[in-house]
């Protein structure tokens, strides 16, 4: 992330009205966590469309001949196939029923990590906060040894 600093500097002079304009700018890159992080959410967001689309297209009874839709059960199937043994009724194979119980199992099974995630990262929010606060008020807190009025720095 690139963004643009400019400060805007006056002297304590008085005879001199004008400031002195900096101006530069700060690149920011993420830390390796972050980065990590956020293609761990890249990759379970993309599970999570493939079997959502596995979902809408059994429902749809959409043609397996097709390879677009062969493609997205196929690949699909990769993440579901650990759900399937967790239910006795397995009506999919069994030709009795267009609705994948097991593929439905394993998105609400898939969304934990990304709310662990998300509840992570409000409980940092909270903590900075929370933090803030107690150096404000260290910051705000009058100091108890005060200069004699006319010292020199």
């Amino acid at each position: 992330m690139t963004y643009d600093e400019r400060v805007v500097r006056t002297d304590d002079d008085p005879a001199n009205d004008s400031g002195t304009v900096v101006s530069r700018r700060v690149t920011r890159t993420p830390s390796g966590g972050e980065l990590a992080s956020r293609v761990v959410m890249l990759l379970f967001g993309i599970v999570q469309v493939l079997i959502i689309l596995r979902i809408v297209l059994l429902l749809l009874n959409a043609r397996e001949g097709n390879d677009l839709v062969a493609w997205i059960l196929n690949t699909s199937q990769i993440f579901v196939a650990p759900f399937n043994g967790m239910l006795n009724v397995d009506n999919l194979k069994s030709g009795g029923s267009v609705f994948d119980i097991a593929a439905v199992l394993a998105y609400v099974l898939l969304m934990v990590p990304p709310f662990r995630q998300l509840g992570f990262v409000m409980m940092m929010g909270q903590r900075a906060a929370a933090s803030a606060q107690r150096i404000y008020e260290v910051l705000d807190e009058r100091p108890d040894v005060v200069d004699r009025p006319g010292a020199v720095d």
